[in-house]
């Protein structure tokens, strides 16, 4: 997980056509647009939708804002036909996506302020319009154009996928039932007690990750990073945090690992690191630089998941039992899919969400209960990882098919990190 400020909530300017110079130049005309869309301060989204909505703002507010954005997809519409190469078209789908996202937020608002403000504990599904305010949420945050039919579908098909991955570990490392998988991996030679020991096996997993990194990307001569115990971790926090230098109390690239139980999971160690570290966060962070204000989980989130499917390439995963750990995260990923959208779009309980996570997931009976409450609160926000990561491998996969090098689509996909994978994505 990265910790950045979050502004979701930009803005788009009010533009004029000017000269026929003017409408050919997509590049300046983002640049007014982007000064513009800064300049109306919307209130940022937070992850917590009570917090979002207690922050509402006026009436009045709201109808400038409608005013703007309606104006601007007319003006889009015109722009449109000017669209002369793919960065333009890139340029054109990002105004566009803010502009449709902020249009159905404003509704939604204007909707919710006349209804008495009330907030529900539950999920958005128990409030009014709480299932036309999930399906924003989730293209909010994924930054693509999905619905909530969608996701659940793909949550399904990822976890029948993950389980059948998982079946042909246990068959390979020769476990016969789920009670010989459990008794086997709880064993004490796959969990570190010394946080010394950890560290220093962060350190190998890093040094045999840069040796490899030339065979997927260029060279963009990343700063050392160190592995430090998560001082504020607790068994509700996630596994590992990425925190850049500008971003910490450290003055330092730092990633941070949960030591919340005095014991460390070694069979996390390969994933984890390409997801906070290298090919993840920490490459993402400084292999082009950014000078924007737009984030989007979707795509940080995205790349940083699609990372961990790179192990090989890198040299890990060497060690069947560190896969197996990957595939295991994988399955959490793909089932809070299901969850999420369960709870938020169809008005499943706690309890339902629960006997879901028991039906599928076996021997993390201890994150459960932090799964659901996160999805619960934080609506969108957990879809960002897997949903971005396939549509990742699926702007990979064309590419890749229309004869360009890994290393290329690499860079493509990082230096255009600032936007939202709608705009990456033709057909997603």
């Amino acid at each position: 997980m990265i910790r950045k400020r979050i502004c979701f909530g930009l803005c788009l300017f009010l533009f004029a056509f000017g000269t026929k110079a003017q409408k050919n130049n997509m590049a300046a005309f983002y640049h007014q647009w982007c000064a513009e869309y800064n300049a109306l301060q919307l209130p940022p989204t937070t992850l917590d939708y009570h917090e979002n909505l207690r922050a509402a703002s006026p009436r009045d507010s709201l109808q400038i804002q409608e005013n703007f954005f309606a104006k601007q997809i007319k003006l889009l519409k015109r722009l449109k036909n000017e669209l002369q190469n793919a960065s333009d078209s890139i340029l054109y789908r990002h105004m566009e996506f803010e502009c449709l996202q902020n249009l159905e937020r404003i509704g939604l608002q204007k909707k919710w302020l006349r209804t008495g403000k009330e907030i529900p504990v539950g999920g958005l599904y128990h409030m009014k319009n709480g299932r036309k305010w999930y399906a924003y949420y989730v293209k909010h945050f994924t930054g693509l154009m999905v619905t909530p039919e969608i996701v659940i579908e793909t949550g399904k098909h990822e976890v029948k996928r993950a389980l059948k991955k998982i079946d042909s570990l246990n068959q390979l490392l020769g476990f016969k039932n789920d009670s010989d998988v459990l008794k086997v991996l709880q064993d004490k030679k796959f969990y570190l007690t010394d946080k010394e020991q950890i560290i220093r096996l962060f350190h190998k997993t890093d040094s045999t990750v840069r040796i490899n990194l030339s065979r997927c990307f260029y060279d963009y001569n990343l700063p050392a990073i160190e592995a430090m115990e998560w001082p504020e971790g607790t068994v509700a926090t996630p596994p590992g945090m990425y925190l850049n230098r500008d971003d910490n109390p450290y003055r330092k690239d730092v990633f941070l690992f949960n030591f919340s139980q005095n014991k460390f999971n070694t069979r996390c160690t390969d994933w984890l690191y390409m997801h906070e570290a290298i090919p993840g966060h920490h490459l993402q962070h400084y292999a082009v630089p950014d000078s924007s204000n737009f984030f989007y989980f979707g795509t940080m989130e995205g790349w940083a998941c699609y990372a961990e499917n790179l192990g090989s390439e890198m040299g890990l995963y060497q060690n069947p039992y560190t896969y197996l750990g990957m595939q295991e995260w994988n399955l959490v990923r793909s089932a809070r899919l299901v969850m999420e959208v369960g709870i938020h779009y169809y008005g499943w309980s706690f309890n339902d969400a629960l006997q879901y996570w028991k039906q599928n997931i076996k021997g993390q009976d201890a994150i459960c209960e932090r799964e659901i409450k996160r999805i619960t609160s934080w609506p969108g926000q957990a879809l960002c990882y897997k949903m971005g990561a396939l549509a990742i491998q699926k702007l990979v996969s064309a590419k890749i098919h229309a004869g360009q090098n890994i290393r290329q689509i690499h860079h493509y996909i990082l230096s255009h990190s600032h936007y939202p994978l709608y705009a990456l994505c033709s057909d997603c």
